[in-house]
């Protein structure tokens, strides 16, 4: 059990540069890693 729960989001990326995602609609605490990235294929 974790002492806090792993979020799940859809966002939309907003740009890349070099080894970083800039992305709109993460509910999560700036500054905090990401632990896993997903990609999806377009509707």
């Amino acid at each position: 059990m974790r002492p806090n729960p792993i979020g799940m989001t859809r966002v939309k990326l907003i740009e890349r540069q070099e080894n970083r995602l800039i992305v709109s609609g993460l509910d999560a605490v700036d500054g905090l890693p990401v632990l896993d990235i997903k990609g999806e294929p377009p509707r």
